[in-house]
């Protein structure tokens, strides 16, 4: 598929999540019209995402948590929160390891910010959530598990890869350009993965 077909996809698979089941079945009828191939496309990506809304648990319909930056939580669901490992535009990012005695592993878990919890933004930490879980690539941590926090926030949990900043690693290893080069078409191919799955 070609860049700007898949342009073209996005755009009306992105416009047509935002409405109502009634609307949406006028809208694409008539934004791909005479072209069954782009329907069958964007057919497939709103099932996806229809699954993903059936695989995860449904946010509770409750009161907005406060905003601000949360107090390290002790509990995720069944995993037991160590420590905060970054935080960035949508969420804050833990250390946390499996704690209901089914089986020991550590995790790391992206939790929505508690101001961000509304419709829009929802649809796409879910969105997300649907894309990593398809998403299979030697250089892409694995989606694990997920779902929602007591005070209504979804979470998705990682697989957790210890490690440290590439910079740090290439000047500690000493790796020439060849090398350096080597490593950063690595980078390159998993995130053409990510942006060829809507990440």
């Amino acid at each position: 598929m070609s860049p700007e077909r898949w342009e073209q996809v996005c755009g009306i698979f992105n416009s047509a999540l935002e409405m109502h089941p009634g609307d949406r079945i006028r809208f694409l009828t008539s934004a791909c019209e005479g072209d069954p191939e782009l329907r069958a496309e964007v057919d497939s990506l709103l099932s996806s995402d229809d699954r993903a809304e059936a695989f995860f648990p449904s946010l509770s319909q409750g009161e907005t948590p406060p905003v601000g930056r949360q107090p390290l939580p002790e509990r995720i669901g069944p995993y037991r929160v160590e420590e905060r490992l970054g935080e960035g535009g949508m969420g804050t990012v833990y250390l946390a390891t499996r704690a209901d005695r089914e089986f020991e592993k550590r995790v790391a878990i992206k939790v929505m910010r508690a101001d961000l919890v509304e419709g829009d933004l929802i649809r796409r930490f879910r969105s997300e959530r649907q894309i990593l879980a398809q998403l299979e690539h030697p250089h892409v941590a694995r989606l694990l598990d997920g779902g929602t926090t007591d005070d209504h926030r979804p979470y998705l949990v990682m697989e957790y890869v210890q490690g440290r900043p590439i910079d740090r690693y290439c000047d500690e290893q000493d790796l020439g350009l060849e090398e350096r080069l080597e490593l950063f078409s690595k980078i390159c191919g998993a995130v053409q993965v990510a942006h060829q799955n809507l990440i």
